[in-house]
This record gives structure tokens, sequence and C-alpha cells, in this order.
């Protein structure tokens, strides 16, 4: 069990970690064949997209991989033979799920043009936002059968069909681009918002039906010391195996409060999102340039900050059930120890990243985006970097020591603070003010995060070591490398390679200072 666990979990890191890398470059092409104002458009449709996906799929995809993994766990141990089947309880899911997936398709379809023009206040978004709603019942069904397989310890699955997934909507926007552009009027040769949407519908249609083929084909394993085979198929299930009296209790339990708690963060999310635009038009910009610089910031900065989040959330996925583990056996040094390095890594690593977007920034979106806008923004958001990753970790211990209502609780208020200082901030400061307010709305979390830990007794957090040395180097290596950017003027190859060179060699320097630091503290008396 132990070993499924660890593989599954190896995985999604790696498929996750794969995914964002093409998502990553997927983003360059679009920067590339967007104006600023498109991508602004476009970023404009996700909180749409999010929000149904909420109602109709989150919480039921969690329901459902939870009662999969528990009834698989009774059958293995033949606790209780009238336990439903996993296919059972996998149709119970779709029955709750497609029906409202529909209900939300046919309203966004049909309400496109009042929620373009009242809700997101951008009426050129309309058109895509139909096309998004001919996916959410594809979306459904997958989600589903992704709380299936991850229930069953099928992680293979979801894993490659998210993979497909990408391969297909950026193959799709690419091949339109060159092959049938009349499908999807551009203007001046730029991708269209419209073009871009129907990629994500195609990836996600394309990534359903690869999943429901994959249903027909069941997976035996071999019982450990035993000739028997147990298929994980659905389909193979016992047409007979009963359902409790309303058979839609076991997931709803599970479903409704987690969709609850997901729909509060994301209607916060998403009225953000919406809000940014009006924001800063009111402090001086005109429409144009108001959806400009919120697809630089969500379409060029966000996805190289987010960018080493690949390794965060791998350390996430694998600290909680560490944690559980530490916590339940009542180690307490042992689980303070885990914690403090833990946090001391997720630090370091933050730091690391700051520095050298603070140090690159403004070459690394020259090269990637050539545009000069995103590059200052991405050295002044290269700040919220050790704050974002250590919220990510501190949240995931919370969550392994059984604090899921707190890490709400922590989530909800920060998104209320920074609206907040976004309203106040904004239209006085501009840019300016989106950075304050997210550095702030981001350390709130944080700091309740790491003062319930304190309060538990299991923060015992090395100030020096974590924060005040590797600050310290990271301004040392500032000065040093910072002129250095003179010499990756234009987009060519030798800026790429010299790039690259003086970025491993600013992490090769960071690393060994540090442990030379670590070392001479180690050695004084």
């Amino acid at each position: 069990m132990k070993n499924k666990l660890l593989c599954g979990t190896i995985i999604l890191t790696a498929a996750g970690f794969l995914s964002r890398l093409l998502g990553f470059f997927y983003k360059i092409y679009l920067a590339g064949t967007m104006s600023e104002e498109r991508m602004g458009l476009y970023q404009l449709l996700f909180p749409v997209y999010g929000l149904c996906f909420t109602v109709y799929a989150s919480g039921i995809q969690t329901g459902i991989s939870k009662r999969v993994a528990e009834t698989n766990a009774m059958h293995e141990g033949e606790m209780n033979k009238s336990h439903p089947s996993a296919g059972c309880i996998l149709c119970t899911g779709l029955l709750l799920s497609l029906p409202l997936s529909l209900l939300l398709s046919a309203l966004v379809y049909f309400g496109a043009d009042f929620l373009a023009l009242r809700i997101l206040n951008a009426p050129a978004t309309a058109p895509s936002l139909r096309i998004l709603s001919f996916m959410f019942p594809f979306c459904s069904i997958t989600a589903c059968l992704n709380g299936y397989y991850y229930g069953a310890k099928r992680a293979g699955v979801p894993a490659g069909t998210q993979l497909f997934e990408q391969v297909v909507r950026i193959s799709f926007v690419m091949l339109c681009g060159i092959l049938a552009p009349t499908l999807f009027p551009d203007v001046n040769g730029e991708l269209s918002c419209e073009r871009a949407a129907a990629g994500i519908a195609v990836g996600e249609i394309a990534s359903c039906v690869v999943s429901l083929l994959c249903l027909l084909l069941p997976q035996k394993d071999a019982a450990a010391n035993s000739d028997k085979t147990v298929d994980a198929s659905p389909l193979a299930a016992p047409v007979s195996s009963p359902m409790p009296s309303n058979r839609f209790s076991p997931i709803l339990q599970i479903a409704v409060p987690l969709t609850a708690n997901h729909l509060i963060l994301s209607l916060l999310h998403s009225y953000e999102t919406i809000l940014i635009p009006e924001l800063l038009v009111r402090g001086g910009l005109n429409t144009s340039q108001a959806l400009g610089t919120l697809g630089v910031v969500n379409g060029m900065v966000m996805p190289f900050l987010l960018f080493p989040t690949a390794i965060t959330s791998a350390l996430a996925i694998l600290l909680l059930p560490t944690v559980s583990e530490i916590y339940v056996s009542g180690k307490k040094i042992l689980l303070q120890v885990t914690i403090r390095t833990t946090l001391r890594a997720t630090f370091l690593l933050g730091i690391l990243t700051s520095g050298i977007f603070l140090c690159f920034g403004q070459s690394l979106c020259n090269l990637f985006f050539q545009n000069q806008h995103a590059g200052t923004c991405l050295r002044q958001f290269a700040l919220l970097c050790p704050i974002l990753y250590a919220t990510q970790t501190t949240g995931s211990i919370l969550n392994g020591l059984t604090k899921t209502n707190l890490t709400f609780r922590n989530s909800v208020l920060s998104c209320i603070v920074r609206l907040l200082l976004q309203v106040i901030l904004i239209p006085r400061l501009l840019l300016t003010g989106y950075l304050l307010a997210s550095f702030f709305g981001t350390l709130l979390p944080l700091f309740l995060d790491l003062w319930a830990l304190r309060k538990e007794g299991l923060l015992r957090f090395d100030v020096r070591n974590s924060l005040v040395r590797p600050t310290l180097v990271t301004l040392l290596l500032l000065t040093v490398f910072s002129p250095l950017n003179a010499l990756l003027e234009g987009r060519s190859l030798k800026s790429f390679v010299l790039l690259a060179v003086f970025a491993g060699c600013y992490c090769t320097l960071f690393l060994l200072l540090q442990g030379m630091l670590r070392k001479r503290k180690r050695s004084l008396p």
C-alpha cells in the first residue's frame, strides 16, 4: 500500500512538472501571438470556468475518490461484502455531476452576453464563454473518472490524461494558426481569444475520451502470496452490489462541505480577477491598458513566479501524509525537526528564486516574451516568492495536523484583506498598489499559519539560517551578477545560453555560500 501511494505521488508529481513546463511554453506562445489586451481578455475567462467547475466537479471528485478508496479497502479485507462497489459509487457521482454541468453549460451559453457585459465588464469575451460552455459536461465526466482512478490507486491515468490534454490544446491552437486561420478570424495575424478558448475546450474533450477509453482497460493486480486477481475496472463490478437507501448521501457528505469551501474561495479569487481592471481604470488607465496590465501580470509574470511551485507542490503532497503519520505516532521532537527542516528548505528556495528574478527578471521577459513591461513587473513581484512558497508548505503541514478548518479560515481572510487593500491602493498606486496588496494579503495567512504551529508547540524556526543569511547572500550575489545583464541584449541563442550559465552559476554560488556558513556555525565553539 505504501509503495503504491508513493508511486502514485511520484507519477503525479512528474506529470505535474511536465504539464507545468508545457503550460509555461504555451504561455510564451500566447504572449508572442496575442496582444496584451487580448491576453487580459483571455485571463478573464478563467473566473467563470473556475466557478462552474467548483460547483459541478471539485467536491464530487474528492467524494468519489474517498469512497472508492474505502470500498476497495473493505473489499480487500472482506470486512463488508455488502459495501457498494466502486462502479456504483462512480455512477452515483456522475448522476450528481453531469446534470449540474449541463445546467451550468446552458446558463453560460445563453447568458454569455450578460456575463460578459455585467459581470466581466468585457463584452468581447461573450463568444469565448459560449465556446467554453460546451466542455462542461466533458469536464464533469473527466473529474468523476479521475476521482475513481485516485481512489483505485491508478494515478497513472489522470497523470497521462493531464499531459494529453495539454498536448492536444497546444497542438490545436498552433495547427489552427498554421492550417485554418479562417476558422477563428484574427486581426493583424494575432491569435484570437476565441481560438485560445477553443483550444481549452478541445483539450478537455480529448482528455475525457481518453479517460473513458482507459475505463475499458481493466487493471489486474496480483494479490500478495495469492493466485487471486482483482479487477480494478468499475465495468467489471457486480451489478447486484447494493447501495444505501439514499445512494447520494455517502458522496454528498464529503462533497457538500468541500464544494462550499472551494466555492467561497473561488468566488473571492474570481471577483479579484474581475475587479483589478476596473480598479486600474479608476487609477487613470483606459480599458485597453487595464486589460493589458492584467494580461502581463497573470499571463507572463505569474507563470515565472509559480513555475518553482512544481517543487513545492511535490513537497506539499509528500509532506501531508508524513506529518499525519508522525503526528499520530506522537513523536513531537521528530515532528518539530520535520517542520523546521521543511520551512527552511522552502524559504531557501523562495529567496533563491527571488534573487534570480530580481537579477535576471528583465532579461528573462525580454528573451521569452519580448516585453519590457513584463520584466519590470517580474522584478517587482519577485519579492512574493518566499511568502508564496512558504504559505503552500505551512498549509500542507496544518492539513496534515487535521487543521483543515484553520487553513480554510486563513485563506478566506487572506482573500478578503487582499481585496480590501486592492480597492484602496490600486486606484492610487496602480501596479505598485497591486503588488503591495498581494504582498500583505499573502503574508497574512503565512503569519496565521506560523502562529497556529507555535500555539501547538511545533514551531522552532531558525530565523538566522532560514531568512537573514540567505537574504545577505542574495544581496551580495545581486551586486556581482546584475552587471552581467548588459551581455544579454537581443533575442538570440547566445543570450539564452549566457542566461542559463549565469543563472546556474548564481544558484551554485548561493548554495555553496549557504553550506559554508552552516559549516562555520557548526565549527564555532
